[in-house]
């Protein structure tokens, strides 16, 4: 698994992947819709100063956005065979 943290160092690769995830999940049906209604649960939770739900909301986008991205991925590999 990579995993890429933003920092000095990597900051070129981390926008690199950011941009593909992207690319990949506004072709996803639905996808959009839904990670506005998770982005806004996270900022409703930072508005009310609610640090372990804004966490655990950012976790959970962070887990379906990967989902989303992998099903995307699987689907068009199995439309190829």
């Amino acid at each position: 698994m990579i995993t890429i943290s933003p920092n000095q160092n990597n900051s070129k690769e981390y926008q690199k992947y950011t941009y593909i995830m992207r690319n990949y999940l506004t072709q996803i049906e639905g996808r959009q819709e839904q990670a506005l209604r998770e982005h806004r649960g996270i900022l409703k939770a930072i508005i009310e100063r609610d640090k372990e739900m804004a966490i655990k909301l950012s976790c959970q986008h962070s887990e379906s956005s990967k989902n989303a991205l992998l099903n995307k991925i699987n689907l068009k590999d199995d439309s190829k065979s």
